[in-house]
């Protein structure tokens, strides 16, 4: 849907979320994360974490950063001595943002209709 639309409108519940181009949604609902691949994502997650940054473990060689910009990583990994392979932004998809755009305007869960069609059983 990214890919073949340009605008959006979202409603739930009756009441407008949303009605704005798809990127703009995206950019108001997510954000995006740096990632880096690096030998020793260990001390690198230890300097970004002494920076107040949110640096999580996604595999043995790369760190998802949340809180600090892309200069800012490489300054904190050359202080640390850390070589960096590889620094991309991970931009996030529109189902992100949709889930996180309507994740208050869902009137039923899947878990909940589930129970609700075991208790009228």
């Amino acid at each position: 849907m990214a890919l073949t639309a340009d605008d959006l409108v979202l409603i739930g519940r009756g009441r407008l979320i949303a009605a704005q181009s798809v990127r703009e949604f995206i950019a108001a609902y997510t954000r995006s994360k740096l990632v880096v691949c690096t030998s020793d994502a260990e001390a690198l997650q230890a300097g970004l974490g002494a920076e107040g940054a949110t640096a999580r473990r996604e595999g043995p060689d790369t760190v998802v950063v949340d809180g600090l910009d892309a200069d800012r990583v490489g300054e904190v990994a050359a202080g640390a001595g850390v070589r960096v392979r590889e620094l991309h932004t991970r931009e996030s998809s529109l189902e992100e943002a949709f889930l996180a755009a309507t994740a208050e305007a869902g009137q039923y869960s899947a878990g909940q209709r589930e129970l609700e069609r075991k208790a009228a059983a």
